[in-house]
């Protein structure tokens, strides 16, 4: 994938791309609740406060 030929860098490569996916998926998985959750609470507000002007 970069250029390198090795049977060991490929047997690297791919756990080590594991184990930083299964140690970044909590926080991610968090702040795209915190998202959801900020989006959720923001729109109704907004749009309430539309139809009342």
């Amino acid at each position: 994938m970069f250029g390198v030929s090795s049977r060991w860098a490929d047997i690297a490569f791919n756990p080590g791309i594991g184990v930083v996916l299964a140690a970044t998926a909590v926080p991610v998985v968090r702040g795209l609740a915190a998202l959801q959750t900020g989006l959720a609470r923001a729109l109704p507000t907004t749009s309430a406060a539309q139809r009342t002007r």
